[in-house]
């Protein structure tokens, strides 16, 4: 973007138009008739008359460079010192929960200078999931959350979702739980709050049990609000199977329960009339 130099400070090409304008018209002049008697800019001095344009901004520089007069950002290109100023303040913009929409560090700087959102910036806070045994949910609050989101994408393969359509400072997602899983999470670089996550096995509840202790221990899932059906308890059933546990059958059908005991009932109820009857 071209950028002028008026009295030691940059401006943009519009508010430059508008500086020449104001020159010309208190000279009695026009802004081509100031130009011409201007002429070559090493002629005069640029606090006399803005000079330019200059490409890329400006030029290299120690910081990002605004228009004096409207502020807009001229994208200049950065020195070393210039990009390490820019990322910090980006990064104390965004945990400072400024609107990433109007923020110049935030919506001008990152995406013209690929500013980095680090993956451990923000805290993922770790809870069980109310309807999956299997599952963990995920939240994460303040500090832009949202753009954190969208620079790093989802944790386990899932989409991160916000409360509301305009929510930035809060993002939430689930994903499965499996042994080592919140190693892994940790070693791509996610900063994880596991106070109230459950264990990373989800089977560890229903190891080495008993057909008794393993009926017992869903009974203990669904009082604690835990889904434990009998899809869902087949499928844990399958899985202790699959990683070594013996004795572990599918869960009775609930139908063909319910008829083994009306069965039962009604041959009690039988030999109770046979009772009465032989007493008659």
């Amino acid at each position: 973007m071209d950028a002028y130099v008026y009295q030691a400070v940059l401006w943009c090409a519009d508010c430059t138009d508008e500086i020449k304008k104001d020159l010309a018209k208190a000279a009695g002049k026009s802004v081509d008739e100031m130009d011409d008697e201007m002429g070559d800019e090493t002629t005069y001095d640029s606090d006399d008359y803005p000079k330019g344009p200059y490409d890329d901004g400006g030029g290299e520089s120690d910081s990002p460079q605004h228009c004096d007069g409207c502020h807009k950002f001229l994208e200049n290109p950065l020195t070393q010192e210039g990009m390490a100023y820019a990322q910090d303040a980006f990064i104390e913009a965004l945990n400072a929960d400024k609107d990433p929409d109007t923020t110049p560090s935030i919506a001008e700087w990152g995406p013209f200078y690929d500013l980095v959102d680090p993956i451990g910036r923000l805290t993922v806070a770790v809870e069980g999931s109310d309807a999956d045994p299997f599952s963990v949910n995920f939240t994460v609050h303040g500090g832009n959350a949202r753009h954190w989101a969208e620079a790093n994408g989802a944790i386990a393969g899932g989409t991160w979702e916000t409360a509301e359509r305009n929510e930035h400072n809060f993002v939430y997602d689930s994903g499965n739980r499996y042994p080592g899983c919140y190693d892994k999470w940790r070693e791509e670089g996610y900063d994880l709050d596991l106070s109230e996550a459950p264990s990373d096995d989800p089977l560890e509840d229903f190891r080495g049990l008993s057909e008794k202790e393993l009926q017992e221990a869903f009974q203990r899932h669904k009082a604690i609000g835990l889904d434990t059906d009998t899809e869902m308890q087949n499928k844990i059933r399958k899985d202790l199977r699959d990683d070594g546990e013996t004795g572990i059958e599918d869960a009775p059908n609930p139908k063909l329960f319910e008829g083994r005991v009306l069965a039962a009932r009604l041959v009690r109820l039988a030999k109770k009339l046979m009772t009465i009857d032989t007493k008659i």
